[in-house]
């Protein structure tokens, strides 16, 4: 693929099965993909067994699927792992990193690979407490004497005898059938 031979292990591999293979075909990179939040806390999982193995100079890790963020991987997974770890949002970034990775295994003059993306965080809005008015302020005009009306009852009621024709206009069908059903 692209140039690459990709020995695909398919889905929920063990990582004693990744590192099999990754050592029985010499590969140059481990990728994963996640597509559950789940996925993350097993990438997060192999990539320590990987630095428990002494492997993590070995193979240098891609990560990417619907799951993972960039931020994940290239900040919080990054601290954990021994060896490269990136990320990759697409196919055609994964390509790129493969091949910057292969250039600087090489020693390819001028391959390097790309930055660590940091973090983007927004700076906090400043606060402005306000002090308690003194006595005697002027307070709004607004009445706080409003009677608050009692609700007609408490809890929910089942009503019978109603006909689906009165009711059936109300629905929404895509939420229905797409939505709850499937």
């Amino acid at each position: 693929n692209n140039g690459y031979n990709v020995i695909n292990l398919g889905i929920k591999q063990p990582v004693a099965a990744i590192l099999e293979a990754a050592e029985e075909h010499r590969a140059d990179v481990i990728g994963m993909s996640g597509l559950l939040v789940k996925s993350t806390v097993i990438m997060k999982e192999n990539l320590q067994e990987l630095n428990q193995r002494g492997l993590a100079a070995d193979f240098p890790v891609i990560l990417g699927g619907a799951a993972l963020t960039r931020a994940y991987v290239e900040q919080d997974l990054h601290e954990i792992y021994q060896g490269e770890v990136r990320y990759a949002r697409d196919a055609f970034e994964g390509l790129r990193l493969m091949d910057a990775l292969i250039g600087v295994k090489r020693g390819v003059p001028g391959a390097a690979l790309p930055e660590l993306k940091q973090r983007r965080v927004r700076p906090a809005a400043a606060v402005e407490v306000e002090e308690r008015p003194a006595e005697g302020a002027v307070r709004s005009d607004v009445a706080v004497d409003n009677p608050v009306p009692a609700p007609p009852f408490w809890g929910s009621r089942v009503i019978k005898g109603i006909q689906l024709k009165e009711y059936a206009a109300w629905l929404d069908e895509g939420a229905l059938f797409k939505g709850q059903w499937g």
